[in-house]
This record gives C-alpha cells, sequence and structure tokens, in this order.
C-alpha cells in the first residue's frame, strides 16, 4: 500500500464582477490552506477594493485548484470552501476525490469519509488480495492453490461495493461504497 499524501494547495480564483464585466480582467489567487470564513471574506473585500471599476460590490470565483470538483458553482458557501480546503490538507486529495463522486457537503463528509476509505494502493486488485489475506479468506488455502485464485474476476466481484479513482503521482484510492 502506498502512503496518502496530506499536503494540498487549495486555491480560488477570485474576480471582481464589475471589472469583469466592463471587460477588465481583475482578480487574485488565494490560498485557501488555513483561512476562517473571514480571513476569506477580507481576500474577497481587498479584490473589490482594489478594482478598477467604482463600487465594486460583486464577486466570483471563476477558478480553483486542488478541489477535485468539490466546489461547485461561481458563487459557493464561503464556509464549505474553507473547510473543504481544511479536510484536503489533513486527508489529502483522496478527501476531495470521495466527496466530489459522492456529491457531498462539507457537513459530515470527513466522518463519511473514514468509513469509507481503504487508502492508496497500486491497484485495486492490489488491494483486494492484501484484504484477503489481512482478514483470513486464505488462512486454510493451500499455498499450491493460492497461486491459481483468478483474482481479477475477485476483484470485479468486489468493484460492486467499492469504487477507486486515479491518484496523483499513480496508483489508485479505493473506497468502499456506502
Amino acid at each position: 500500500m502506498k502512503q496518502t499524501q496530506t499536503s494540498a494547495d487549495c486555491r480560488v480564483y477570485i474576480a471582481c464582477l464589475a471589472a469583469y464585466n466592463a471587460g477588465v480582467l481583475h482578480g487574485k489567487w488565494v490560498d485557501v490552506d488555513g483561512l476562517t470564513v473571514d480571513e476569506l471574506q477580507g481576500e474577497i473585500n481587498a479584490v473589490l477594493a482594489a478594482s478598477p471599476e467604482e463600487g465594486a460590490e460583486e464577486w466570483a470565483i471563476h477558478d480553483h485548484e486542488g478541489f477535485h470538483g468539490l466546489i461547485k458553482g461561481e458563487w459557493p458557501d464561503l464556509q464549505e470552501v474553507c473547510t473543504f480546503a481544511e479536510l484536503i490538507a489533513e486527508h489529502g486529495e483522496a478527501v476531495a476525490i470521495y466527496g466530489a463522486h459522492i456529491g457531498a457537503d462539507a457537513d459530515g463528509l470527513g466522518d463519511s469519509f473514514q468509513d469509507a476509505y481503504c487508502g492508496q494502493w497500486d491497484s485495486f486488485q492490489e488491494y483486494v488480495e492484501q484484504t484477503c489475506d489481512d482478514i483470513g479468506y486464505l488462512e486454510n488455502v493451500p499455498e499450491h492453490i493460492k497461486f491459481h485464485i483468478d483474482w481479477e474476476s475477485v476483484a470485479r466481484g468486489w468493484s460492486y461495493d467499492h469504487f477507486e479513482d486515479e491518484a496523483t503521482g499513480g496508483g489508485v484510492h479505493v473506497f468502499r461504497s456506502c
């Protein structure tokens, strides 16, 4: 089993809509890791205050990195953005992949992720083989018979209550379907 990466760079691009509507790109990339909602709102306010357009009040998140599809739309709830960044910093990309797969909001994502995550592996089949060995399925199987197990078929059967997704740097993240 590979180690799960726990560092992540969660960034958002905050755009000033008054400038955007005037044909001017004005905004800022903000690293969300470790920010509170008030600090993120402060970054938004700073972008609006520095706008080339008078009286800029509206903003949008026009891009993001490191969230793996968790952020939906241009006006996400700032508390969710900060919570997602915190969870990703703690658990790595796997929590973002899981949350995007199940369509989760921030509430309870950490707990359900902990229940579902099986780790990062070279392949799903490797996960199945190791888990079968760990839980004792193979204890009474003679060594000369173990070589004849069709692990590809066993893994196919397990895929009905698991899912996997590619991991950055290789391998897969494996999750139980809850």
